[in-house]
């Protein structure tokens, strides 16, 4: 992992049958061996990756993850300190199998993969306490068997498929509690391609031309002398997720009647509750009750096409929400409030993450 801000090149470096696992870090220019820093023994490092304020690793045998905390300006400090959390969460069903690593710059959630070997599913990690959960993943391909690394551009997911010598790519929502496979990229040149990069529009897979071909003969799999080995670094293209992949159509929960609609965060979007029955009905002569959903608002994601109530009507006062507008610098989302049929119409100030009423 590179940190630009330093020039450093973090590598995780060693594996069960060699000793003092850890972390290296070069100078990227020179090549320079800047320090190492020790994480343990029997461990196999699967990962390494640079944020904002530390550097993570993961180890494929070990339900949890390596921290070393950088000084400002990503720093590494005089005496690097090695913390360790465990996944709490996470529960495979029979040992550990954490690869990839792949976050936003800020480091404060991460996604890995209980991949070659595991469940094929990927967790969402909190690295302030370890909280992991499952993401839950929609479309033709919902786990990932043969994963081994992650690759995030915005809230693109790319997964290298080891065996299957391709790419899956999967969309995940703002929150990357969820998200929507989309496609997998074939790759015809690969043979058990691991790692991948990005650069402009494309991505490069490392092709390590080393495992086997599932085709092949058993004695045909491993390569005997290392100097036969041709491996390669393999040019794919990135993935356009349109908004043609997501839903045509959302459902809202029954009996909700929308009066307005408002984008949110990233693919977010929230809807009001009016009562739109109980207002027309009197005028072809039927009487109608308020909707019970009436001043409700209802938070829902575009790419996914999932969503829930975020604030729950006042039974005691069903003022209908008439119109939204959202803030994304506070969160704050404002909503008109009440008609003539009910009193204190005004604006109600709520918290667009969390729902509760603000002012």
């Amino acid at each position: 992992s590179y940190d630009a801000r330093t020039d450093y090149l973090y590598a995780a470096v060693g594996d069960p049958t060699t000793p003092n696992q850890g972390i290296a870090v070069y100078h990227g220019t020179t090549g320079e061996m800047i320090d190492e820093v020790t994480l343990g023994e029997d461990l196999f490092l699967s990962n390494v990756m640079g944020t904002e304020s530390a550097v993570f690793a993961t180890s494929t045998n070990r339900g949890g993850l390596f921290k070393i905390p950088l000084e400002e300006g990503g720093q590494l400090p005089s005496t690097p300190a090695v913390e360790s959390f465990d996944m709490t969460g996470y529960d495979p069903p029979e040992r550990p199998w954490i690869w990839g690593l792949a976050g936003d710059f800020d480091g404060k959630e991460l996604v890995v993969i209980d991949g070659l070997n595991g469940t094929g599913d990927l967790y969402r990690v909190n690295t302030a306490n370890g909280a992991s959960t499952k993401i839950e993943i929609y479309g033709a391909q919902k786990t990932f068997e043969l994963g081994d690394e992650l690759y995030l551009s915005d809230r693109t997911l790319y997964i290298t498929q080891v065996f299957a010598n391709s790419v899956a790519v999967v969309q995940l929502s703002d929150d990357m509690t969820e998200g929507t496979f989309v496609e997998t990229i074939e790759c015809g040149e690969c043979r058990s391609p691991h790692n991948i990069a990005a650069f402009g529009d494309s991505i490069y897979a490392v092709n390590s031309n080393v495992l086997f071909d599932a085709e092949a003969a058993a004695e045909d799999r491993i390569f005997g002398d290392s100097s036969e080995i041709q491996s390669s670094v393999v040019k794919l293209p990135k993935v356009s997720v349109e908004s043609e992949l997501w839903p045509d159509l959302i459902s809202l929960p029954a009996g909700l009647e929308p009066k307005d609609i408002e984008m949110g965060q990233g693919d977010d979007f929230f809807v009001g509750a009016y009562s739109w029955s109980s207002l027309l009905a009197p005028r072809v002569g039927l009487d109608h009750p308020v909707s019970e959903l009436a001043g409700a608002i209802y938070k829902g994601n575009l790419s996914t096409g999932k969503g829930q109530i975020l604030v729950a009507p006042n039974p005691d006062n069903p003022r209908p929400v008439l119109g939204l507008s959202y803030d994304a610098r506070t969160d704050y989302l404002y909503a008109a409030v009440g008609d003539p049929t009910t009193p204190n119409q005004g604006i109600a100030i709520f918290n667009g993450t969390t729902g509760e009423m603000i002012d």
